[in-house]
């Protein structure tokens, strides 16, 4: 369509489509790339809590700092988790005064702890607060 003529009101050409050439679809990808991104493992299933012990030995820990808060310390997980370091060889010592919504002063509570103990490796048993205070 020559400029200036069409619709009333266009001064300009109509530009010819390139992205999926007119069809409404996606081009074909001209080049592939890869990437690689190294992240935590993570796992979901039933009996997973039991390979903690050997995923800690994997990694060389021989004595790890288990995370958890006064309730969850009592429940069924705690107790997989350190059968499960027990069985692997690795030494636990468990810290269970995490708190609900933690504060600076519970963060620095729980950096003490860890640094009165040689540990080599971390695990969190429990919710958000735990997960936070193990990360501090």
């Amino acid at each position: 369509m020559p400029i200036g003529t069409g619709r009333i009101g266009t001064g300009v050409a109509p530009i010819p489509c390139q992205w999926g050439q007119g069809t409404g679809r996606l081009p074909r990808m001209q080049h592939e790339y890869a990437f690689e991104m190294a992240a935590s493992n993570v796992r979901f299933g039933a009996g997973v809590t039991r390979e903690v012990g050997q995923d800690l030995v994997d990694l060389g820990v021989r004595r790890a700092l288990v995370v958890t808060d006064p309730v969850v310390a009592r429940l069924p997980p705690m107790q997989v988790v350190l059968e499960s370091l027990a069985a692997a060889g690795v030494e636990a010592i468990v810290y269970d005064r995490v708190r609900i919504e933690p504060t600076d002063t519970s963060f620095h509570d729980a950096i003490a702890f860890a640094n009165e103990h040689a540990i080599d490796g971390i695990v969190a048993v429990g919710g958000g607060s735990v997960i936070d205070t193990a990360k501090a």
